[in-house]
């Protein structure tokens, strides 16, 4: 569990487990084989219309994020994309708005909820497949799939995921 100075839960996960990779340490890097996340749960929040989101913290709650947009994805999406075999089952993410500036228009008044959200990466040189289930609780509420076999151009760094080329499939 990882709580802000406040102790207000922003990450929490039930078992986190990986194997390392003997070839990166003899390399003196470090490096994952693959990493299970089982039941994480996670609170991030929304900043402003672009979607961008943040850890959520009571120091950062309604502030910008001291980043360039999509800094943040772009780091955790390459690092993420570097585990030849990544797997997160039965997450929760949750979704808060900024809070409400005087004269701002106000969001929704519950956060989004999101439940059950399955990811399978795997990784093998500039090949990638992802799949990626989300679920939202709720009478009205439905699931999501999202498909990915995806290639990164010769030259691109990993970080550089939004610059990939392949198929995306939405059900």
């Amino acid at each position: 569990e990882v709580a802000d100075e406040f102790g207000i839960e922003m990450v929490s996960i039930e078992k986190l487990a990986g194997t390392l990779s003997l070839l990166a340490l003899f390399r003196g890097q470090w490096g994952l084989n693959d990493l299970r996340v089982d039941r994480p749960r996670m609170t991030l929040e929304r900043d402003g219309a672009d979607w961008r989101l943040s850890p959520l913290s009571t120091t950062t709650r309604g502030k910008a994020v001291a980043a360039e947009p999509g800094q943040l994805a772009s780091e955790a999406g390459g690092w993420l994309a570097m585990i030849p075999d990544l797997r997160v089952g039965d997450a929760t993410v949750i979704v808060l708005d900024p809070p409400s500036r005087e004269g701002a228009v106000p969001g929704p008044e519950l956060p989004l909820r999101l439940e059950g959200v399955n990811l399978v990466m795997r990784s093998h040189g500039r090949l990638h497949d992802l799949r990626l289930d989300v679920s939202r609780p709720g009478p009205l509420a439905g699931q999501v799939a999202i498909q990915a076999d995806v290639l990164r151009p010769r030259g691109n760094r990993v970080s550089e995921w939004r610059n990939w080329e392949g198929t995306v499939m939405l059900q």
